[in-house]
């Protein structure tokens, strides 16, 4: 278990010997649920936002979030938020130097439109997903894979750094656990023992009829996950999930701007794929199958 001595009194301080970096809409909610018992995560919730939005709180504030820790199993957090964050990868290294590094990745057209619903529905952008696509230069940055992972293992090292390919979880969901217990330290995890294995984390259908209603949710939400309160958090859930929805229905994504940014995203798979030394056709098939399709139909 990753300790620092940093503050005042000098007294050691359990911290996470990994932490997942997402970025958003990459499965890692998935991944929180199944390991829930199996290693040791946050109480209360997925998400400290400690290194990004909640670093003011204090060391000791995140620290509380690892209470009752099992001994002799990894520690760790998924924190999608910290993906393209500089600060966030800067405070990791200066609190856990040694800290195992987990992104997973998802085919960046498909990630970048779930991750607009979610930010609509927590009121967070308010224009067209063709608007944002564009110029939305917070959205937009969690989708520069290359240049964040890469920082990832400039900062970590890259045997410290494990990159996971989202759409390999269909092909093979116990290979793809196996290979994130082996990098954090972990025993081997038998899905077929794991009651949340097929508990799919819902997608987000409707914006929200009220944008002011699911503001002030978002923010009620945060003060109470900010002072740890989780049971009333968890209570109120139906209400959050009322104020942040029942508008319209999110269209489906448009296929001839879903051809301009898989065209637009196109050199950022490339440059992954140098980097990583591996093949991300799995990104660029079901669209080239498309075009195929298309062309016989026509």
């Amino acid at each position: 278990m990753s300790k620092h001595a940093g503050d005042a009194d000098n007294a050691p301080i359990a911290l996470p010997t990994f932490i997942g970096v997402g970025p958003p809409r990459t499965g890692t909610s998935w991944l929180d649920v199944i390991l829930r018992g199996h290693i040791n995560l946050p109480a209360g919730h997925k998400e400290t936002l400690f290194f990004d939005v909640r670093y003011d709180r204090g060391i000791h504030w995140y620290q509380s979030h690892f209470k009752n820790l099992r001994p002799g199993v990894p520690t760790g957090e998924f924190g999608p938020s910290y993906f393209a964050s500089a600060a966030a990868r800067e405070r990791i290294a200066r609190h856990i130097p040694n800290c195992k590094i987990v992104c997973t990745l998802r085919e960046p057209v498909a990630r970048l439109y779930s991750n607009y619903k979610m930010w609509s529905k927590l009121a967070l952008v308010k224009d067209s997903f063709a608007q944002v696509a564009e110029r939305h230069e917070n959205l937009l940055s969690y989708s520069r894979y290359a240049a964040n992972i890469a920082a990832w293992q400039q900062m970590f090292g890259r045997d410290n750094t494990l990159v996971l390919i989202h759409e390999n979880v269909r092909q093979g969901r116990q290979a793809f656990v196996d290979r994130l217990c082996a990098f954090i330290g972990a025993d081997r995890l038998n899905l077929a023992n794991v009651p949340q294995v097929n508990e799919h984390v819902a997608g987000v259908e409707r914006s929200p009829k009220s944008r002011r209603m699911a503001r002030r949710a978002r923010q009620l939400r945060g003060f109470l996950a900010t002072h740890r309160y989780w049971r009333t958090r968890k209570l109120m859930l139906p209400v959050f999930e009322y104020c942040m929805g029942r508008g319209e229905e999110f269209p489906s994504l448009d296929p001839a701007l879903e051809k301009r940014l898989r065209l637009r995203f196109e050199p950022e798979i490339d440059a992954l794929e140098e980097l990583l030394g591996c093949d991300l056709s799995v990104w660029r098939e079901p669209f080239a199958e498309r075009r195929v399709n298309q062309a016989a139909a026509s």
